[in-house]
């Protein structure tokens, strides 16, 4: 029986409110980055090259701490790049993903991994799961 292969990740995000032209307001939620490790060492690592600066510099924590941490334009690419490279990087075999705490870093890594949350890789178990709500005993 093949194992699974366990990934954890962590993504960077940006969270803001944008005025629709009917004058309601919509949640925003965009990728700054994502990050992804497995046991054996091997990582990926992408920048957004789409997320709102402009908001992203109105939010003091992800100027300062973020922002300033974000390889060169040049190095950053579009989310159909960033989809694209993190299929390849996970690959065909059985994968489950891990991570720590924020339920926006789930939702943002499906949003990567499939056209909806209903399509996502066979591959990939649909169920993220939370470090920080497991109990050592």
């Amino acid at each position: 029986m093949a194992t699974t292969r366990k990934l954890y990740f962590d993504t960077e995000f940006l969270e803001y409110d944008a005025t629709l032209a009917d004058g309601r307001t919509l949640r925003v939620l965009e990728l700054i980055s994502i990050g992804i490790t497995d046991k054996d060492g091997k990582t990926f690592y992408a920048v957004n090259s789409e997320f709102n600066q402009t908001e992203a510099l109105k939010n003091s924590f992800i100027a300062s701490t973020v922002l300033t941490k974000l390889p060169p334009d040049a190095e950053r690419k579009t989310l159909a790049e960033i989809k694209q490279e993190l299929k390849d990087f996970i690959g065909t075999q059985q994968t489950s993903f891990h991570y720590w705490f924020a339920a926006q870093d789930s939702y943002l890594l499906l949003n990567l991994l499939g056209e909806n949350f209903l399509k996502l890789p066979p591959n990939v178990d649909p169920k993220l799961k939370n470090v920080a709500a497991v109990t050592v005993t």
